[in-house]
């Protein structure tokens, strides 16, 4: 029999594959994807891993945590998946939250965590302005993006603001 240690370790680490695991376990596991067992979310549609994050932090400390997590926060592809996460359920009321989406630069080119380039075919679900009003001594400092789910835009907002944040693991997929 394995142990609840071991069992643990399968379900957290992603250490142990099916055949390492008892007969009973096993069966218990079977159709769990490797998003869950690491306690991400599998969003099937869209082909993600993505885990919310409650803690509140700014975007450099959020960037940091889901690169602790083995992770990083999370990039949209296209507008099914930012449409996606506009639309889903995060607890009771919409939220604002990080994405992985800044302008490091100051210049305007806006880029993703991974180093691609922001999509233009998502430019209709996107409101910068370069303003955030919890920062108004620091005009145009709104260099980090978020998604506002009240308004359904990716928006713009000073890097310090503290927020929650959703990383995603690509590599479970």
């Amino acid at each position: 029999m394995v142990s609840s240690m071991t069992i643990e370790t399968y379900l957290i680490g992603d250490i142990l594959t099916p055949d390492q695991v008892c007969g009973d376990v096993a069966s218990v596991l079977d159709g769990v994807t490797h998003c869950e067992r690491s306690g991400y979310t599998h969003a099937f549609a869209e082909q993600l891993c993505f885990k919310v994050f409650e803690t509140k932090l700014t975007w450099h400390d959020s960037r940091d945590r889901c690169e602790e997590d083995h992770g990083r926060l999370i990039v949209f592809m296209n507008s099914i998946q930012t449409e996606y996460f506009m639309n889903l359920g995060i607890g009771n009321l919409p939220r604002l939250f990080w994405i992985g989406l800044s302008n490091p630069d100051k210049n305007s080119n806006w880029r993703w965590v991974d180093g691609s380039t922001f999509s233009s075919s998502v430019w209709h679900l996107v409101q910068f302005n370069g303003y955030d009003s919890g920062f108004p001594r620091e005009p145009f400092s709104a260099d980090c993006a978020a998604l506002n789910q009240y308004s359904k835009y990716i928006i713009d907002s000073n890097c310090k603001a503290n927020m929650i944040f959703v990383c995603e693991r690509p590599q479970l997929l």
